[in-house]
C-alpha cells in the first residue's frame, strides 16, 4: 500500500470511529481508531485525531486511566501545531475532573488557554470547566470569575453562555446569594435563541430559588412555564410536574 493509501484508509477509519462514536457505539468506535493508528505511513495529524478521539470514546466507556494516556500521546505528538492539540488539552482535563484530579485539570485547561490559535469555542469551554475544578476546590469566587469570562465572550455561542450562567447560579446557591442566583436565571431564559433544555433548567430552579424566599406563587408560575416550553426532556418535565405539585399539595 503506498502511502496516498495509507492515508487515505487512516483518514477514512477515524471518519468511521467518529460515525460510531456519535452513536453511542464506543467499543466499535475504538477499534476504527486503534486500526487507523496501526497504519503505518500516515501523518501525525491523522494520528492525533484518531488518538483524541479514541481518548474521549474510552471516557465514555469510563476507561479514564486509558484516555489520558492517549490524551497525553496525542499531546506528545511530534509535527502537529499546538492548537491543533488543543482538543486533547481539554479533554485531558476533563478527564482528569471526574476523577476529582483538579489541580492537574486546572493545568491542563490554563495549556489550552495559553495556546495561540485556539478557537474561541474551545477557550469558552475551557473556562467553564475550569470554574467547576476551581469550585470543586472551594475556591467558588474565583469560579464565578471564569463563568463571567464566559458570559462575556463575544465568541462563545448561546450554548456556552447559557451553561456558563448555570454553573454560575449553581455555585452562587452554595453561596448563599439567592438574589444574584435568580439574576443568572433571568438571563438564561431572556435569551432571544431556543435552547428548551437550558431555560427548562433555568426555570426549575429559579422555582426552587424563589419558593425559598417565600414566593410560593412565583415559583408554581416558574414550573408551569417550564412545562408550557415544546421539546422540554422527560426527566425535565417530570421534575417540573413534581415540584409544582409539592407546592399546590403545600398551599393547600
Amino acid at each position: 500500500m503506498n502511502t496516498r493509501d495509507s492515508v487515505d484508509e487512516a483518514w477514512a477509519l477515524v471518519g468511521e470511529g467518529l460515525s460510531h462514536a456519535l452513536r453511542g457505539r464506543s467499543e466499535e468506535a475504538v477499534a476504527c481508531f486503534e486500526r487507523s493508528l496501526a497504519i503505518e505511513g500516515t501523518d501525525a495529524e491523522i494520528k492525533t485525531m484518531a488518538l483524541e478521539s479514541m481518548g474521549i470514546a474510552l471516557r465514555h466507556l469510563g476507561r479514564l486511566a486509558e484516555a489520558i494516556e492517549c490524551f497525553d500521546r496525542a499531546i506528545a505528538m511530534e509535527g502537529v501545531p499546538d492548537e491543533e492539540k488543543a482538543g486533547a488539552f481539554l479533554n485531558k482535563g476533563v478527564t482528569l475532573a471526574q476523577l476529582e484530579r483538579h489541580e492537574d485539570a486546572l493545568r491542563c485547561f490554563d495549556r489550552l488557554v495559553a495556546t495561540q490559535g485556539a478557537s474561541g469555542d474551545e477557550r469558552a469551554s475551557a473556562w467553564t470547566k475550569m470554574g467547576a475544578s476551581l469550585a470543586a476546590l472551594g475556591r467558588s469566587h474565583e469560579a464565578i470569575e471564569y463563568f463571567d469570562r464566559v458570559v462575556a465572550m463575544k465568541e462563545a455561542t448561546d450554548e456556552e453562555k447559557a451553561e456558563a450562567l448555570l454553573s454560575k447560579a449553581e455555585h452562587l446557591r452554595q453561596l448563599q446569594r439567592r438574589r444574584d442566583e435568580i439574576e443568572c436565571y433571568d438571563q438564561v431564559i431572556a435569551m432571544e435563541v431556543e435552547l428548551t433544555e437550558e431555560k427548562a433548567c433555568a426555570l426549575i430552579n429559579k422555582g426552587a430559588a424563589v419558593a425559598g424566599l417565600g414566593r410560593t406563587h412565583d415559583a408554581i408560575e416558574c414550573y408551569e412555564r417550564a412545562l408550557a416550553l415544546p421539546g422540554v426532556p422527560p426527566e425535565t418535565r417530570h421534575a417540573a410536574e413534581e415540584a409544582r405539585a409539592e407546592l399546590l399539595e403545600q398551599n393547600n
